[in-house]
């Protein structure tokens, strides 16, 4: 486990707080990108965040009256989500486990800004923590988006540009953003075409500055 010590208290938006390791994977704009991304495909009352880490992404929904089923198989990040889902008094319950082998309720969305980087495409970071959060050792994009299509008809993902959207098998892309340096995508199950769309990360949420 991370010591309290080495924890940061962050205000993700105006009336939340979300703890997260000082050093090792801290959330960035990616999280307001994808939580906006996903909330402007249409009306949401419940969604599961794949692979939650911190659970910011989960924590944004919820500011938005989402009822939030948190992923997370790395148990390191317990008390920091414990902490930040009492202290906010949010609509987040916690699901542990790999996303490649449980069984996830049934929702109107599912979201995950999963891992990134093929263990074979460069540099691993030296803290496990952080490899954990931006590599593929417990699976990789197209994992999420099939474990997120057998909970909802919908799953929203967020990638870095220089990786791009994974193709999934059986699958079709019903929107797609592009923000900055990353790429947004909506897959649904069977053909269609997608529609680009704009996303204002921080629009919905009232933050002034990026964290």
């Amino acid at each position: 486990m991370i010591p309290a010590e080495e924890w940061s208290r962050e205000t993700p938006c105006p009336g939340f707080v979300c703890y997260q390791p000082r050093k090792g994977y801290r959330f960035g704009v990616e999280a307001y990108a994808l939580a906006s991304f996903a909330l402007d495909g249409g009306p949401v009352r419940s969604a599961v965040d794949l692979g939650t880490g911190s659970g910011i992404v989960a924590l944004l929904l919820a500011s938005q009256s989402v009822d939030v089923v948190a992923v997370e198989r790395d148990e390191r990040w317990r008390p920091m989500l414990e902490r930040s889902i009492a202290e906010n008094g949010a609509r987040v319950s916690v699901l542990w486990g790999d996303v490649r082998s449980l069984r996830l309720p049934a929702v109107d969305l599912v979201v995950s800004n999963p891992p990134w980087f093929d263990l074979r495409s460069g540099p691993v970071s030296p803290n496990d923590h952080k490899a954990h959060g931006r590599s593929m050792f417990f699976g990789g994009p197209a994992d999420f988006v099939l474990a997120g299509l057998t909970a909802a008809a919908r799953v929203c993902l967020v990638v870095p540009a220089s990786t791009g959207l994974p193709d999934v098998a059986g699958t079709s892309l019903a929107r797609r953003a592009r923000y900055g340096g990353l790429c947004l995508g909506e897959y649904r199950l069977g053909a269609g075409e997608p529609l680009d769309v704009p996303v204002d990360p921080y629009g919905r949420f009232r933050f002034p500055v990026a964290p």
